[in-house]
């Protein structure tokens, strides 16, 4: 068993960010739209992920993780400069309000969308990721993701629809509990189980696809009869 010592895990840490560093900066600008506050943004969610994987024996530093770290730094300080303009707010009572709307998002979408639809679009919108690492994630083509993210879009505007079948193998409630879960808590890891859950639902559906296929083929061997007889 490879065990990391204290230095090697710092080491490990400081190159991940190395590497990372100028594509999470053009992030951060894309999400300031100033320089300045860019590079502010930058050292923040490195010095939080520095501190956060310090204690962690393998770190494993990725973009879609330092982009919703950046996103929800931005969000907190944009909400900072807010409360300083309007003055105190009643922080229980917003964050029970933002609960309240999440499930009710949640509600509305998975009455619309099948659960790929969802994921993919959840993975777009609340995470940021990027068309090809949803591709990666959900292992088909960028071309797919599209189709799946344009789909999802035009009918969480659509009030008609009944994609109920879509969800016969998988719980409805157990599925929204891990997104409401993956998006309360800024978690992208809680999306691990849904991706499971849909890969499973995927290949039973190429086992009944080819499990039907030898009786069509035993069909077409078997002798015509003679109606005339």
């Amino acid at each position: 068993m490879l065990i990391h010592t204290k230095t090697e895990t710092q080491t490990e840490l400081k190159k991940q960010c190395e590497d990372l560093y100028s594509i999470l900066q053009q992030h951060c600008l894309s999400i300031t739209n100033n320089r300045w506050d860019a590079d502010d943004l930058t050292q923040e969610t490195f010095a939080k992920t520095l501190s956060y994987y310090a204690s962690k024996s393998e770190p494993n530093i990725t973009m879609p993780l330092l982009r919703t770290i950046a996103r929800n730094s931005w969000i907190d300080e944009v909400r900072k400069k807010s409360k300083l303009q309007l003055g105190p707010v009643d922080e229980c009572g917003h964050e029970d309000k933002k609960s309240e709307d999440l499930q009710e998002a949640l509600d509305q979408l998975i009455e619309k969308l099948t659960p790929k639809q969802l994921l993919a679009f959840v993975m777009k919108e609340a995470f940021l990721y990027s068309l090809s690492e949803i591709a990666n994630t959900l292992q088909i083509k960028e071309t797919a993701v599209k189709a799946l993210l344009y789909r999802a879009r035009q009918k969480s505007q659509d009030h008609t629809g009944d994609f109920s079948h879509h969800w016969l193998n998988i719980p409805q409630d157990w599925f929204k509990s891990r997104l409401l879960q993956a998006v309360k808590y800024e978690n992208p890891a809680f999306l691990e189980e849904l991706i499971i859950a849909i890969g499973k639902t995927t290949s039973q559906k190429h086992v009944h696809k080819e499990s039907r296929l030898p009786v069509c083929m035993m069909l077409q061997t078997l002798p015509k009869i003679n109606m005339a007889a």
